[in-house]
């Protein structure tokens, strides 16, 4: 009995535990590019005459051809036909009225839409001569595989 009276009179030695073990992440493992989570956004559209064109502005002759310029850096991916089959590229024309609220609006046949000079640049072609007429350029951009 004394024995064991003696242990529990003895102090006892403190237990140290260890601290948890805590991952830390690489700071670049948590931050992605923003670059492959940007989407394109268009900064510029140029036709096939003239120079680069302005919000509002008045063509007086009608170009053939657009080229629709992205944010540098951005590659824009024509391999799975997407530009070419169900274009998310869509010219639409007013109806001669220039309002684009009414109904009455035309959908332009686009005859060729690509890839231009570099992989940011987006070519789009008239099928045919274009009518006197107010334009608008839309780009769909939502769902799983946008431009």
């Amino acid at each position: 009995m004394t024995a064991v009276r003696n242990r529990l009179n003895q102090t006892r030695m403190p237990i140290k535990r260890r601290a948890p073990v805590r991952r830390q992440a690489r700071l670049e493992d948590s931050l992605e590019s923003r670059t492959l989570l940007a989407a394109p956004t268009l900064v510029a559209v140029r036709p096939n005459i003239g120079d680069f064109l302005e919000p509002n502005e008045t063509l007086t002759v009608a170009p053939k051809e657009l080229t629709l310029q992205f944010n540098p850096g951005q590659q824009i991916d024509s391999s799975n036909n997407r530009l070419f089959n169900n274009s998310p590229i869509v010219v639409t024309r007013s109806g001669r009225d220039g309002t684009f609220s009414d109904g009455n609006e035309v959908p332009v046949t686009l005859g060729y839409v690509g890839l231009g000079a570099t992989s940011e640049d987006v070519v789009l072609r008239f099928a045919q001569n274009l009518a006197d007429d107010f334009y608008r350029i839309t780009i769909k951009g939502s769902g799983s595989n946008p431009l």
